[in-house]
C-alpha cells in the first residue's frame, strides 16, 4: 500500500452503498473498511467523506497540474482557494488508486458542460465548509451534493418558493421552523445531484424531479433510497451536513 493511500484511507470515511435498498437505520452499515478498493461494480458505488481541515496539502501540491494551479490562482478568498486545493489533491489520490498511477497522472477530459472526466471510472466532487464528498462509479453518470449551511426560515422560504415545487414549496411552509432548513438541504442536495448527474448544473434547478414524494419521511439520520422516472440515488442527513447522490434508472 503507498504512503499516499495510507494517508487518504486514514483521513476518510469509505461506504459501499448500493443505487437501491430498502432503506436503512444508518449509513454506517455501509461503511468499508478496506486497504484496496476496486471500481466499484454496477449494483454499488462507493462514498468518500473527509473533513477537509484533517488535510495538509501543501505537501502534496505538486500532483496538481498546471491548469489546476493557473484555475486556483484566480480564486481571491484565501479559505476557499485552500478548500478547493485539498478538494481537487484529494480526488487525484483518490482516483489514483483505482486507476492504478500516480496521482499527477490522472488525465482530466471536459465535457461541454465543463464537467471533468477521466477514462475507465466515473466520478463527482462536491465539497461545502470543511467537508467534502466524493462517489466513485464505473462507467455510469453520477452525481453528489452535500450542504452544511443551515439557512434562517425566512431565507428557505423565499429560496424554496423560487426554486421548489409548489408541494415542496408548502411542505417546507408548514413544518415547524426549527426543520425547514434541514428538509429545505434535503431537497436542494437531491436536486442539484441529479442535475449534477446529467451534467446540466444548478442554473437547471427547475427541470429538477419533484421530490416531495419524501417528504413524508421523517427528519432523521435515516438513509433514504428513492427512484423517480430517470434517476434513483439515496440522501441522508446528520447533524453535520445534508448529502445525496443521484444516477440513471
Amino acid at each position: 500500500m503507498s504512503e499516499n493511500w495510507k494517508l487518504v484511507i486514514s483521513l476518510a470515511k469509505v461506504y459501499n452503498i448500493p443505487w437501491q435498498s430498502k432503506n436503512s437505520i444508518s449509513i454506517e452499515q455501509y461503511r468499508c473498511i478496506s486497504s484496496s478498493l476496486k471500481i466499484p461494480v454496477k449494483t454499488n458505488n462507493h462514498l468518500w467523506l473527509i473533513e477537509l481541515n484533517k488535510f495538509n496539502h501543501n505537501l502534496f501540491l505538486e500532483v496538481l497540474s498546471a491548469d489546476e494551479k493557473e484555475k486556483l490562482y484566480k480564486i481571491i478568498i484565501p479559505l476557499e482557494k485552500k478548500r478547493r486545493a485539498k478538494s481537487r489533491i484529494l480526488l487525484r489520490l483518490i482516483l489514483a488508486n483505482y486507476l492504478k498511477i500516480t496521482p499527477s497522472e490522472v488525465a482530466f477530459k471536459y465535457d461541454e458542460n465543463g464537467k471533468p472526466i477521466v477514462k475507465n471510472i466515473s466520478f463527482n466532487i462536491s465539497h461545502s465548509g470543511n467537508y467534502l464528498a466524493v462517489l466513485i462509479d464505473s462507467c455510469r453518470a453520477i452525481g453528489v451534493d452535500i450542504e452544511h449551511e443551515l439557512r434562517s426560515g425566512k431565507v428557505v422560504n423565499s429560496l424554496a418558493k423560487r426554486f421548489f415545487s409548489e408541494q415542496e414549496f408548502n411542505a417546507i411552509k408548514n413544518i415547524k421552523s426549527t426543520e425547514q432548513s434541514i428538509l429545505f438541504n434535503r431537497i436542494w442536495t437531491l436536486k442539484e445531484a441529479v442535475l449534477k448527474s446529467t451534467g446540466e448544473g444548478i442554473l437547471s434547478i427547475r427541470k429538477a424531479p419533484d421530490f416531495s414524494f419524501l417528504i413524508s419521511k421523517k427528519l432523521d439520520s435515516k438513509i433514504q433510497f428513492y427512484k423517480t422516472k430517470n434517476c434513483k440515488g439515496f440522501t441522508f442527513c446528520d447533524e453535520k451536513f445534508c448529502l445525496s447522490t443521484a444516477t440513471d434508472n
